[in-house]
């Protein structure tokens, strides 16, 4: 599988990946559905220390919501704030779809309305 091809490809490298090859590796574990890896590769960047971004959260909470694990999505999402980082319309988009999609619309909704009052604009 591509994904364990990545992974080897990932010990292979050491301590040398940054955060841009980091973000990758776990946007690709959440598109192919797996969450474990992609917590395990986030959880590496601090032992790495390396700083995740906007974009590393915005991955991990997509992996969270794509597993289902709402409430895992939003505590990555929470993180992020605490963090001070701003979350734009990607953030937005993939707190509202984990909620929508463990059928909690009323959270979803809520959430789609802090967007709106953080000035965050869909992109419809």
């Amino acid at each position: 599988r591509k994904v364990d091809e990545a992974e080897r490809w990932l010990e292979g490298l050491g301590d040398a990946p940054g955060v841009v090859a980091l973000n990758c590796i776990i946007d690709g574990y959440a598109r192919a559905g797996s969450l474990e890896r992609a917590e395990a590769a986030f959880e590496s960047m601090r032992r790495r220390s390396l700083e995740p971004n906007a974009s590393t959260y915005n991955s991990i909470i997509k992996a969270h919501a794509q597993a289902g694990d709402a409430e895992g999505a939003m505590q990555r999402f929470a993180e992020m704030r605490r963090r001070g980082m701003q979350q734009d319309v990607v953030s937005y988009t993939s707190i509202i779809s984990a909620y929508a999609g463990v059928g909690d619309m009323a959270r979803a909704r809520g959430l789609f309305d802090a967007m709106r009052e953080a000035d965050v604009q869909p992109n419809l």
